[in-house]
């Protein structure tokens, strides 16, 4: 039977039926690769995108065949090479897209374009047979289709089954993509084993059965994608709120719990002893990371045995914390009963290896603030290992321990009054192309005796002084000063985040405050952005929020500043108007060696963009560090390596340097 226009017709609307469909899932796989950086989406995206030049080389080779134009015509030959090649390469990606769940990591680069290309050489390779042949009997034509469904077939209910194996989240994609195939292995059957049936109802029934298969694989692959896109999001949550707060390894409650737990751990008496394993990381590299997992389990475990898992917390891989309570003299000697506790546990595991276990013990009485009371526990802690560790060192008794006598309030109050504090502006750049993205200004107090001091040795205290709110005015102040400084000179200058503290925050009028400052100097709201700790957003959460919606309105971009330190409520991330999280920099000083800290970066990131935030990380002092952070799929840097804090001047410089690289032209 010859292909009638009518037939034809229908035979179009297949094609681009399919590719409309293609378009669409093409589309949809890009959006989820782009979320969650996963080689599958990346590689089933490719599959269905050549769909679009199979189904457009198969319909203008159709189109040529009607109007009996031979196979060994370059135009027929080139639209005929154009969909066997693809259609090979359709399937190449698919295969090796599947190949990826075992792994979750894609193949390389050279694999990738072997397998695709051999596969579509293959195609051009049959494409020219087919030229060659001369034959144009449509039993012949119709053959070569139904080897061709079945190839395809094939691959897809291989590739169906094995989706479906790998978890409940694809389940409903692997059917469908088995049940397409089922579909052209069945049209294999039709054509290639009972061709007379096949020449009869070849334009009806493979023009609608092709477009109804391919249409339901289409809409059930996307519903597997957005059930599985929420399944997925509730996973990493659930998976981020326990790596947030216990070690995944020891299972002990991390800072961040031991912030939660410390309002009911204090009202009485009692003392917080910091641990610090020395000699620890050595050991790591030394024996196999079973036996050093080992270790570290069985010192939480004697630890929680001995004084309760509540009690209990690991700051970081060498450094845990006990949480004692009692009159001060029992809580001095349970102390020395931490030291034992830790000396047995190591001696059990690491014999032959010199872990020392260092100490310091910092005694609290009723209700007292965490942050101080750790930091005078690991002041003593690093003053024992400085002095050869295995000791123990009391905070309250050691006289080298001394508050930091620069730092008063009254000299506090006095810096303020003089002005005696300065900016400084770190660059923030995209990941990828090193593009300068922005500033974070950082405070400095340009003290007249000691020089420039940093942000640490003063922020705390006036904060615990009641001066923080000043401070932040005047930080904001000096900030804004230079940006319209800069502006005047006619440069594009990218967004500044300046850092505000939680008195700040907790202020009703923080909101018409930051504002009035802008429309003051003429600058437009999206200028700069607030930059807050987890922990500030704590306080005063109502009055925190209410001030951060109001800027965010006015269009102030908000960005929360070393995300995964402190309460790390993900419900944070979406009851404030948060646009960027700052992975803390502790999180990437040890990804290159510890499969936790990577796991939990990429956890971070991966739920930051499925909530469409900007994710930049904090710290970078290591060419490793950007590699993992843009396999991550991390957006933007920031760390020395990148560039050290710049004074106005040289972050001038910083603005003028890159918007000359965007602009060659200016250069000349």
């Amino acid at each position: 039977m010859a292909l009638t226009e009518s037939h034809a017709d229908l035979l179009f609307i297949a094609v681009w039926g399919q590719g409309l469909i293609a378009l669409f899932l093409t589309g949809l796989l890009a959006y989820y690769y782009r979320l969650h950086r996963r080689p599958l989406y990346r590689l089933w995206a490719s599959s269905f995108g050549t769909v679009l030049p199979y189904v457009l080389g198969g319909g203008a080779s159709l189109a040529l065949a009607l109007d009996n134009v031979p196979a060994s015509n370059p135009w027929r030959f080139g639209w005929m090479t154009l969909a066997l090649a693809a259609a090979h390469a359709q399937v190449a990606w698919l295969v090796l897209g599947t190949w990826t769940l075992k792994r979750d990591s894609a193949p390389s680069a050279a694999l990738e374009a072997f397998v695709v290309g051999g596969a579509a050489l293959l195609g051009v390779l049959l494409a020219t047979g087919y030229a060659a042949t001369g034959v144009e009997q449509e039993a012949a034509m119709l053959i070569r289709l139904g080897w061709l469904y079945g190839l395809l077939g094939a691959a897809f209910l291989a590739c169906g089954l094995r989706v479906g194996w790998a978890g409940a989240d694809l389940r409903l994609a692997g059917i469908a993509l088995a049940l397409f195939g089922v579909v052209k292995l069945a049209l294999l059957g039709l054509i290639v084993f009972d061709p007379a049936t096949a020449t009869m109802i070849t334009a009806q029934t493979l023009a609608t059965i092709e477009l109804a298969g391919f249409a339901c694989a289409g809409l059930a692959l996307a519903m597997a994608l957005v059930s599985g896109e929420r399944a997925r999001i509730e996973a990493v949550e659930a998976n981020l709120a326990s790596l947030l707060r216990f070690d995944p390894v020891t299972g002990l409650p991390n800072r961040a719990r031991l912030i939660e737990l410390w309002p009911s751990l204090v009202g009485t008496p009692g003392a917080l002893v910091a641990i610090e394993l020395d000699g620890l990381e050595r050991a790591a590299a030394q024996v196999p990371r079973v036996r050093f997992e080992r270790a570290l389990r069985l010192v939480a475990s004697r630890l929680t045995h001995e004084f309760g898992i509540d009690r209990v917390a690991e700051l970081e891989r060498e450094r845990f914390v006990v949480v004692l309570s009692g009159d001060l003299e029992s809580s001095r000697e349970r102390a020395r009963g931490v030291m034992q506790v830790i000396e047995g546990a190591l001696d059990a595991t690491l014999p032959q290896h010199e872990v020392l276990p260092a100490a310091g013990l910092a005694i609290f009485r009723g209700e007292a603030e965490l942050s101080q009371v750790l930091a005078r526990a690991i002041s003593a802690c690093e003053q024992a290992r400085r002095s050869g560790g295995a000791r123990l060192i009391d905070a309250d008794r050691s006289p080298s321990l001394n508050t930091d006598r620069v730092v008063t309030l009254r000299g506090l109050r006095a810096a303020i009054e003089r002005r005696e504090f300065e900016m400084m502006y770190q660059p923030i750049v995209d990941s990828r192309t090193r593009r300068l993205l922005g500033f974070e200004a950082l405070v400095r107090w340009r003290h007249p005796e000691e020089g420039q001091i940093g942000s640490g040795r003063f922020v705390e205290s006036a904060e615990r002084f009641g001066l923080a709110a000043a401070l932040d005015e005047q930080a904001l102040s000096l900030a804004l000063d230079s940006i319209v400084a800069w502006r005047r000179l006619g440069l594009r200058v990218p967004r500044v985040a300046i850092n505000l503290s939680a008195a700040s925050l907790e202020s009703p009028r923080l909101a018409a405050g930051v504002l009035r400052h802008l429309e003051q100097r003429n600058l437009p709201s999206t200028q700069i952005a607030v930059e807050l700790t987890e922990s500030a957003a704590v306080g005063d959460y109502g009055v925190c929020r209410q001030n951060l919606i109001a800027l965010s309105n006015a269009g102030v971009a908000v960005s929360l500043d070393d995300f995964g330190t402190g309460f790390s409520q993900v419900a944070h991330l979406r009851e404030l108007p948060v646009n960027t999280i700052k992975l803390d920099k502790s999180f990437l000083g040890r990804v290159e060696r510890d499969p936790r800290d990577a796991a939990l970066v990429r956890g971070l990131a991966q739920l930051a963009r499925s909530l469409d935030l900007l994710v930049v990380a904090e710290g970078i002092e290591r060419e490793a560090q950007i590699a993992f952070a843009i396999d991550c799929g991390i957006d933007a840097l920031q760390g020395y390596l990148i560039s050290p804090p710049l004074d106005s001047d040289a972050a001038l410089q910083r603005i003028r340097d890159d918007q000359a690289q965007a602009n060659p032209a200016q250069r000349a």
